[in-house]
C-alpha cells in the first residue's frame, strides 16, 4: 500500500496455495471414455496410464481494485496506518474476488 514493491512482486512474493492430483486409470477398463481426463493426460505413450492434474490459487484481482479494497485498512486521515483486524476481515470477506481456482496439467 506505500508502493515499497510492485504488484507484479507482491504477487510472485504471496504464498499461493496449490495441489497435484495424480490419478492412476490403469485398472479401469480401457474402452471407457477418458474424455474428461484427456486434458490432463500429457504422455502421448498408449501404455500411460497417468493423468496429472494441478489446482492452485492464484491472485486474479487488478492492483487498482486491490488498493481501494484495501484502503480503508490502511490509510486513515491521509495517513498511513496498519488494522491487521481489518485486513483479515476484508480478506476473508472478498476471498473470491482477490483468488481464483486455477485448474491446469
Amino acid at each position: 500500500m506505500r508502493n515499497k514493491i510492485s504488484f507484479e512482486n507482491l504477487c510472485k512474493k504471496f504464498p499461493l496455495t496449490a495441489i497435484d492430483f495424480y490419478i492412476d486409470y490403469s485398472l479401469d477398463d480401457p474402452n471407457m471414455n477418458l474424455g474428461a481426463l484427456s486434458p490432463f493426460i500429457i504422455d502421448v505413450d498408449d501404455d500411460s496410464t497417468m493423468a496429472i492434474i494441478c489446482a492452485e490459487y492464484t491472485i486474479k484481482i487488478s492492483e487498482s481494485s486491490l488498493r481501494t479494497m484495501f484502503e480503508t485498512c490502511f490509510f486513515e486521515n491521509n495517513k498511513f496506518v496498519c488494522k491487521p483486524e481489518d485486513v483479515r476481515d476484508v480478506s476473508m470477506a472478498n476471498f473470491a474476488k482477490i483468488f481464483g481456482l486455477n485448474i491446469c496439467n
